[in-house]
């Protein structure tokens, strides 16, 4: 496991330095230095006393605790959140508390974590046109496979041959008119079609 060096300065003395809870974890924990209570259906910007200098090239994701959204419907109100390498000041996390009870964050409580990221920049080009890359074979396929359900739903499979020859015929209009009329089905089925 790669290990980069990221260096951290306490700005208040009840300020604890993130650290990973297992050799294995991805995200190194954030504290909480004041002790809060979030109200139902709100967000506040909770304190961690610390602020960082990360290597060039970096950034950190600020990502919600799975166990504390899970208990208690708190989470990264942004997340993931971004520490860009060159801020300097003060890590705060917006927790939103998307319960209907008021959510009590305690000091010196795990509150978020921290994922140290590679940051790679994109060249944007400006062009006339794109190329269309749309996936239209998925598209072909899902049409395929709803009308299936219609000739499945219609009880075509117990025709004899030849039924099946007199309804291949009629298929056809009717399948035309099936997606013509207005419904939910029909417009799932136009919208795939205009996409071709």
């Amino acid at each position: 496991m790669q290990i980069k060096r990221v260096v951290v300065k306490c700005l208040h003395e009840d300020a604890i330095i993130p650290r990973y809870a297992y050799s294995t974890d991805s995200g190194a924990d954030l504290y909480s230095i004041q002790t809060v209570i979030i109200e139902p259906q709100s967000h506040r910007k909770i304190k961690t006393g610390i602020s960082i200098e990360l290597p060039e090239g970096y950034e950190f994701q600020v990502r919600s605790k799975s166990g504390i959204a899970d208990k208690n419907d708190v989470f990264v109100l942004n997340s993931p959140g971004t520490v860009d390498t060159d801020y300097r000041g003060e890590i705060q996390v917006l927790l939103y508390n998307l319960s209907d009870k008021p959510s009590l964050v305690e000091k010196g409580s795990k509150i978020a974590q921290l994922v140290l990221a590679p940051v790679t920049h994109a060249e944007f080009v400006e062009l006339e046109r794109l190329e269309n890359r749309f996936g239209s074979t998925g598209i072909h396929e899902s049409v395929n496979n709803v009308s299936q359900g219609i000739h499945s739903i219609g009880g075509w499979e117990d025709d004899t041959d030849e039924d099946k020859k007199d309804n291949n015929a009629v298929s056809k209009s009717s399948k035309s008119i099936w997606i013509d009329n207005n419904g939910s089905q029909s417009g799932f089925l136009n919208g795939m079609l205009s996409m071709e």
